[in-house]
């Protein structure tokens, strides 16, 4: 530990906690692949602790910190161990027969040569490196999505059935989606009374934003190729969200984190919320006015997004105003209206049904990595309420000690999340996948210096809350 200028170690000690975190969550997946165990569970817990003690503003109280150097060889470290990790084993699962593994590890080495190339690149060569991690991970994603035709998972049936009602200007809310499952996998994954035989009694169950952007994969043939862009598109916000080594240090942890590519081909919707968010973050830095249009967006892309919404505070006065968050929040609403309404307009009803009604009524279940799985089943299915109140205690912590600035708002929002999964009735690797993302916005957001937006931002103002 070496003394330097308090703010500097200030940020190097959130971002070794922020790699730690990321670290946690990706070996909590690993072990596991998103599905309950104590292990998996143990690492849940060392990742809420790393980023609680981010969030709660530890780091700005200590005198020292680590080596600006000593941080980028732990994040080069963490990210050699994911590499081989995805290695040493098919993280997704069997391929088709036409497909040869070789090839995806071929693309895993020559992406770990060049995210720890990058991590140690003169600033002019590192742009080439983090564009040549970038296209090995599309490539990789869409060999990933290729190679495993239908994925026996319903999420996938439902965006590919949604998809064609769409383009066959069918509501994707009044179509009924297909059970894929037999009586006794549907009776454990769906409330009694929402099945029909090989038929589901409700329609699209998330919102609209996330099928208008599946939707172009569809026409390319699946889904999953547009899920895949967005990750790729996600790495490239997050390694070009600020000026520095953290940027790309961050994109190559979230692009080559473990089960990763597993979540590309189950064809979850989270990469378009990874996406959104570090859209948005960017807009937070250096783009005032997209910000309405892509909190809008964020907000609307998955139902649980909402509870992101009392953080915009911790983005003031770093990036904006006090008095500018009531406008922000409410044109943020009205683009997520817009989004939706002429879904809700074509048949109010299908859509109430599909997009909350199911979801408030599906079951416990027991598989989930979340600390409600320790419990007996009756006494996890009578705390439904734990999540928000989980989410509720983040929150509180974020706006008393929060750091107020664009990675402390991230670090905030990964907390939330985080609480608001661990305890959730339902949580799986594509919810963590998710808060990986969001974590490794926040990294890369620890270099990002004190914008002015223009509109009257105050660069002198202290970067945490009193």
């Amino acid at each position: 530990m070496t003394g330097t200028d308090p703010a500097v170690g200030a940020r190097r000690l959130a971002a070794w906690a922020l790699v730690a975190a990321i670290f946690s969550l990706g070996q909590a997946l690993e072990n596991g692949g998103g599905r309950f165990s104590i292990f998996a569970l143990s690492w849940v817990t060392a990742g809420l602790f790393a980023l609680g003690a981010v969030v709660a503003g530890l780091p700005e109280r200590s005198r020292s910190a680590p080596s600006g150097r000593a941080l980028l060889l732990f994040g080069a470290a963490v990210f050699a161990v994911q590499i081989l990790e995805q290695w040493n084993g098919d993280p997704t699962g069997p391929i088709a027969a036409s497909f040869d593994w070789s090839w995806f590890q071929c693309g895993l080495l020559a992406a770990g040569a060049a995210g720890i190339a990058g991590l140690g690149a003169r600033p002019s060569l590192r742009p080439v490196l983090i564009l040549f991690l970038l296209a090995l991970h599309l490539a990789l994603g869409i060999w990933t999505v290729r190679s495993r035709p239908e994925p026996q998972i319903d999420v996938f049936a439902f965006q590919q059935e949604a998809s064609r009602a769409l383009g066959a200007g069918e509501n994707p809310y009044l179509v009924a989606m297909p059970n894929i499952y037999d009586a006794e996998e549907a009776a454990r994954l769906y409330a009694p009374g929402w099945t029909d035989g090989g038929r589901l009694r409700f329609g699209f169950p998330y919102p609209p934003l996330s099928l208008l952007l599946a939707f172009p994969g569809y026409l390319l043939g699946d889904h999953r190729l547009a899920q895949a862009v967005a990750a790729t598109l996600a790495g490239a916000a997050i390694a070009f969200l600020a000026r520095g080594r953290m940027g790309p240090l961050a994109a190559a942890l979230f692009l080559f984190t473990p089960r990763g590519f597993y979540v590309l081909e189950m064809g979850w919707t989270e990469p378009f919320a990874v996406l959104l968010f570090a859209l948005f973050l960017q807009a937070a830095v250096r783009a005032p006015r997209g910000r309405p249009w892509l909190l809008g967006a964020l907000l609307s892309a998955k139902q649980y997004l909402v509870v992101l919404a009392p953080l915009l505070p911790l983005l003031a006065p770093w990036s904006l105003p006090a008095r500018r968050l009531p406008r922000l929040a409410l044109q943020a609403l009205g683009v997520a209206a817009a989004i939706a309404l002429p879904f809700v307009l074509w048949d109010p009803r299908a859509f109430y049904t599909s997009v909350v009604a199911v979801h408030l009524a599906q079951p416990y279940r027991p598989d989930s990595l979340t600390y409600l799985a320790l419990l007996p089943d009756a006494a996890a299915r009578a705390l439904s309420f734990l999540p928000l109140l989980a989410a509720c205690g983040a929150i509180v912590l974020a706006l008393r000690r929060g750091p107020r600035t664009p990675a402390g708002f991230a670090a905030a929002a990964g907390l939330t999340l985080l609480a608001f999964f661990s305890c959730s009735k339902q949580a799986h690797a594509n919810y963590y996948y998710l808060a990986i993302g969001v974590l490794a916005a926040a990294l890369a957001a620890t270099d990002a210096p004190a914008i002015d937006s223009g509109e009257g931002a105050d660069q002198n103002l202290p970067v945490r809350s009193t």
